[in-house]
């Protein structure tokens, strides 16, 4: 039997007189394989050379990267930024292997993966 996976976004800017929005609303995707999440939790990324994590998704799933740090953001493979508590939900390949790298200072992150 087929479960769902629904991932909501949404943007507001509201810096007077600027204003902008951008809802796309949710995007829900059917989960037809029901195994278990992979959950990774962790602190002390490093700032130099990164921490490699490989991400065992067998389809192509969805991911979210939180940074649990107060203060200092970290990379995820160079180009992605996560300012502190903020995530970010992307899909991703297969078997595939992200590089977080700290900024200043090691900071804590949390890997939340599903396959579909």
């Amino acid at each position: 039997m087929a479960g769902t996976i629904n991932v909501g976004f949404s943007v507001i800017a509201n810096n007077d007189p600027f204003t902008d929005s951008y809802n796309p609303n949710q995007q829900s995707i059917v989960q037809n394989i029901t195994t278990a999440p992979f959950q990774a939790v962790a602190s002390g990324i490093a700032t130099t050379g990164g921490t490699a994590v490989t991400i065992p998704v067998t389809t192509l799933g969805v991911t979210v990267i939180q940074n649990t740090d107060a203060t200092n953001y970290f990379t995820v493979n160079g180009f992605l930024k996560v300012k502190a508590g903020e995530q970010f939900v992307m899909r991703l390949v297969p078997g595939i292997t992200v590089t977080i790298t700290a900024n200043t200072a090691s900071c804590g992150y949390v890997i939340r993966a599903l396959n579909d």
